[in-house]
């Protein structure tokens, strides 16, 4: 049999068992989409056991080659990523697997080395990504999923028989999905902490040093149990067009993100910074008449202009959409869109180096935003308004901005939030922003520990 192969699965039967079957194994990957057609949301994607990794941290990546040999780099990790991928392949499914992981936040002090680290206490990785062989896609509107395998993996042959196997089985061996919380969510900043944050990031704004600042908050809970389950559940009260799941050894990543980073298929760049929240029982129509989420959001939409246009052909830089209302479980959203098309030489990975991190999750300019948010914010980021997502054998990417998301280690679960500041901004709406934004994590919190 030829390579790339393809073997249809029951989606009931993926519903019921596959799916916690491979949530279990080692650095698996779920890409889930919430069953809309706009934002991908159509498609999701599960995966495991990678055949390569790379993994970054402080600078140097750690790559763990198919035979199980480790070597050490300290180039630039983007650079990197471009000599191990194999060349694009033509294929029409929509998605096929690929380069699937993480870039964490704190990649962009190896981006740009002026901005300082923070304190990096949960000792997590800058990047964690995976070439994957085999994955299963899901069509959310259809109800359909098939298994796709490249036939990358030394072993490809053994590894398709196994899974062609496994995945028929009528039912298969998966660890529980109870989770518990042993507290409430405790931030890591008290109100007057944030206030004094607040106030810098106001003086910076008027001695011109910014325009915008995103400033966040850490919170965290003590937490034990299932981090496949947690995640479940919080996809089940929050679904998101880029929630996302992965495993790490001593940890998981959770995202309910709502936000697109970067798409790139057939030549063509998307992206769709949001700027702009408004917790759900409120009338998004005030969204659209507040000068000053307008302002906010233009302020990110021209700086995506500019970090696209490095690397997009002149001229070819759009906005198509300009302050739509998206809405989701517990808020709405001020989004718009920014398209390009990609210099013919370039790659998707040259794409998000040119833009990494997101505008949106920084504020603008975006070098000075990141140095202040370095020196006010009491912790590193990690994964939180880093980017999740793909870039797949056809060389197409899609990846989100890394809000609404957590991190559950064995002890503590921890999740972020936070807002663009500009001169008009209250203290204390920015700060009860950060709590409607975390609303979710919340009730499921709270419901957990008041069992």
């Amino acid at each position: 049999m030829n390579w790339p192969r393809t073997q249809e699965l029951s989606y009931s039967h993926l519903m019921r068992f596959i799916a916690d079957y491979v949530a279990q194994l080692p650095y698996a990957l779920y890409l889930k989409g919430n069953g809309s057609q706009a934002n991908s949301g159509r498609y999701s994607m599960l995966t495991a056991q990678p055949y390569m990794r790379f993994e970054g941290q402080q600078g140097q990546v750690e790559v763990t080659h198919p035979n199980g040999d480790t070597s050490y780099h300290s180039s630039c990790p983007f650079e990197l990523l471009k000599q191990y991928m194999p060349e694009p392949t033509h294929c029409d499914l929509p998605m096929t697997g690929g380069l699937m992981g993480y870039w964490a936040y704190e990649l962009g002090s190896v981006l740009e080395p002026s901005v300082p680290r923070r304190v990096d206490d949960l000792q997590l990785p800058d990047m964690q990504l995976g070439l994957y062989d085999w994955v299963i896609l899901i069509d959310e509107q259809e109800k359909t999923a098939q298994l796709i395998q490249q036939g990358l993996h030394p072993n490809a042959e053994q590894v398709w028989q196994r899974n062609c196997e496994t995945f028929t089985r009528d039912t298969l061996h998966c660890e529980s999905k109870n989770f518990e919380f042993m507290g409430e969510l405790q931030s890591n900043m008290s109100f007057a902490q944030y206030q004094r944050a607040f106030k810098q990031v106001k003086h910076h704004l008027q001695q011109g040093d910014c325009y915008q600042v995103n400033l966040a908050q850490r919170f965290s809970a003590a937490f034990k149990g299932s981090y496949w389950g947690l995640f479940c559940e919080m996809n089940r009260i929050n679904p998101a067009p880029f929630s996302a799941f992965m495993r790490l050894p001593n940890s998981a990543i959770i995202s309910c993100s709502p936000e697109r980073f970067l798409s790139y298929k057939n030549g063509i760049v998307e992206t769709k910074p949001i700027k702009g929240t408004l917790p759900r029982e409120c009338d998004p129509i005030e969204l659209i008449n507040s000068e000053k989420d307008r302002a906010e959001n233009l302020m990110i939409v021209d700086l995506m202009r500019n970090d696209i246009g490095k690397v997009c052909k002149p001229g070819s830089v759009q906005v198509p959409k300009l302050f739509e209302i998206e809405s989701y479980t517990s808020v709405h959203h001020l989004v718009s869109t920014v398209t390009g098309e990609l210099l013919d030489d370039l790659s998707a990975i040259d794409l998000l180096k040119a833009c990494f991190p997101g505008g949106s999750i920084t504020g603008a300019p975006k070098i000075s935003a990141m140095q202040k948010i370095a020196n006010l914010e009491p912790n590193a980021r990690h994964t939180y308004c880093g980017s999740i997502g793909y870039i797949d054998y056809a060389g197409n990417m899609d990846t989100s901005i890394a809000i609404r998301t957590g991190v559950a280690t064995r002890n503590n679960f921890y999740v972020w939030a936070g807002g663009g500041i500009v001169n008009d901004s209250i203290c204390e709406a920015e700060y009860q922003e950060c709590f409607d934004k975390i609303k979710p994590f919340m009730q499921i919190i709270e419901q957990a520990y008041s069992v």
